[in-house]
């Protein structure tokens, strides 16, 4: 197996979404030469101009509740920090809470605003109408150093993946490492009945059976495992089952290589294989019997009294409603389960470009663009001059640092390093084994302070961060993970056109079979409708994309 693994989702949304978008915005053609004069003498990463400049941004509609009180979207510490250090002004054209519609809505009137970050599809559709900016130039001479340092973390060229014949024609917003789907337990329950922690598949089945045989909740409605009804290939996403057929070299939804050939892992035999354990399972009571029914909310509901064992990555802490049911909760994570004692744990990594920031084409200051994205990765990263001024804010509200969430800055966009995480848990980890938080950045000390409340008395305010960070902890042990990497994460021509359908074909299929509706036998079937309706075509294209290089 390779080392880092990327995703390709083929989600009846977005596939849909795509279908809509190439009606709207009709026959694709390729990026021209922007004929945008660029202003040499601001093309630098820093200054502030002379003049005020501003420029439109489509905002997607996001939750506010982290601002403080009195702030709102234009006026905050990042767009005052921005307003202090550049004199540029961000203003929202508009905030979307259906994004991708809106999107569409203009690339069809022709009304788009300056900037927007925009994902993976509608990136593409921008790029093939001619729509965007050149930002080859800006990107070289007024990226920051930190930006550019943080670009090339990656082990993947993000660079390249958001250019095209050779010219950057948006500033990626990469998906940092070691955010996948582990695996979370309720430790009190194995202690309750006296079970180790799990560590293979084999452990996994054991442990959820006796939890639900013997009703360890004491509610007479114990749940085992429960899963989302698309089943796999939502990479980071709660309850994606994934975790599960990863183990066993299965990769449902994704397009991986094999034997020096692209194939869709939905119709390999490895997959069969696990879909047949699963049906056992929920034969056998281990998988929550309404699981393709249930909301999520409805889901998440059931782990405060009902369910110890949960499929999330570190930040999906779904489960603190069973701290308040039960004082004696106590959720673990684990880097796994294996499929047999000793193997590595097999996992994926999303996409390697999460987002795009575009500009649209003729905008006549795309330095502005780029001096904005500089200062507010310095403001999120929390570093020199910014690190002093969000202390100043936050005085001003009596806090100790600005609390605000990383999307509600004037451009919606994060470009951190690809190790941010293990590099943020071995920094905060040392500092709580030493006792010492002055070796913790600006704002770290008030992690340090809630995780070390919670692990002396339980402290509630503290329950959030001290998870959190076991749980990073958990992800990111890399010598105990298989990173595997998938062979493209985009869409093609017939992905777009038939994609939905095929997904549909796809989990109906995989939950009758589950849920003993259907035979394993009707896997085969699967297959040969899947590839006749459209999955041979979409092969490959997606074949032909990879022979060129292409990844996303």
């Amino acid at each position: 197996m390779t080392v880092k693994t990327r995703r390709v989702l083929l989600g009846v949304g977005i596939l849909a979404t795509s279908a809509m978008l190439l009606a709207a915005c009709g026959p694709s053609k390729n990026a021209s030469t922007s004929g945008t004069k660029l202003d040499t003498a601001e093309l630098k990463p820093y200054g502030k101009y002379k003049k005020p400049m501003t420029f439109t941004y489509g905002r997607q509609q996001r939750v506010k509740d982290s601002l403080a009180k009195g702030d709102t979207l234009t006026n905050n510490p990042a767009t005052r920090w921005l307003k202090q250090e550049t004199n540029i002004t961000v203003k929202p054209a508009w905030e979307a809470a259906d994004f991708t519609q809106k999107v569409s809505l203009v690339m069809s009137t022709g009304d788009l605003p300056d900037v927007m970050t925009v994902y993976q599809d509608q990136y593409n559709q921008l790029l093939q109408n001619g729509l965007l900016e050149d930002l080859t130039t800006v990107y070289k001479k007024a990226a920051s150093p930190l930006v550019k340092k943080n670009i090339a973390s990656y082990d993947q060229d993000v660079l390249k993946i958001a250019s095209q014949d050779g010219k950057l024609m948006a500033i990626p917003s990469p998906y940092p490492y070691n955010e996948e789907n582990i695996l979370w337990i309720r430790k009190d329950w194995l202690d309750k009945l006296h079970l180790p922690v799990p560590e293979t598949i084999d452990d996994l089945e054991n442990v959820a059976k006796q939890f639900v045989d013997k009703d360890v909740s004491g509610t007479g409605k114990t749940v085992g495992i429960t899963l989302s009804p698309t089943i796999s290939g939502g990479d980071g996403s709660q309850m994606d089952a994934g975790l599960i057929f990863n183990q066993y070299n299965a990769f449902p939804s994704h397009f991986i290589k094999k034997d020096g050939k692209v194939v869709y892992g939905s119709v390999e035999p490895e997959t069969k294989q696990v879909l047949q354990m699963l049906a056992r399972w929920y034969k056998e009571g281990i998988i929550d019997k309404e699981f393709a029914t249930r909301t999520d909310d409805e889901k998440k509901a059931l782990l405060a009294k009902n369910m110890g064992i949960y499929i999330a990555p570190f930040w999906g802490l779904d489960f603190l409603n069973s701290y308040e049911a039960d004082k004696n909760a106590n959720w673990i994570p684990i880097t796994g389960p294996v499929k047999e004692k000793g193997d590595k744990f097999i996992s994926t990594h999303p996409a390697p470009v999460f987002r795009y920031v575009v500009v649209k084409k003729g905008f006549a200051h795309p330095e502005a663009v780029m001096r904005a994205i500089n200062n507010v990765t310095d403001f999120l990263a929390n570093t020199g001059k910014a690190a002093k001024f969000r202390q100043a804010e936050a005085k001003k509200v009596g806090m100790k640092d600005v609390s605000m969430d990383w999307y509600l800055a004037p451009i919606d966009v994060q470009i951190t390093n690809a190790y941010k995480n293990k590099q943020g848990y071995d920094q905060l980890e040392k500092a709580l084994k030493t006792n010492d938080p002055s070796i913790l950045p600006a704002g770290g000390g008030d992690t340090y302070k809630d995780i070390k409340a919670f692990e002396k008395n339980r402290d509630p305010k503290g329950l959030s961060a001290y998870l959190g960070h076991v749980g990073v902890g958990a992800s990111t042990e890399n010598d105990k993970i298989d990173f595997v990497d998938l062979a493209y994460y985009g869409n093609t021509k017939t992905m777009v056109q038939k994609g939905a359908n095929l997904k549909k074909l796809e989990d109906e299929t995989f939950i009758k079979i589950i849920m003993g509706q259907a035979p394993i036998s009707s896997f085969d079937t699967f297959v040969t409708q899947w590839k006749a309706q459209g999955g041979t075509d979409a092969l490959k294209e997606v074949q032909t994309a990879v022979d060129k290089g292409q990844v996303q």
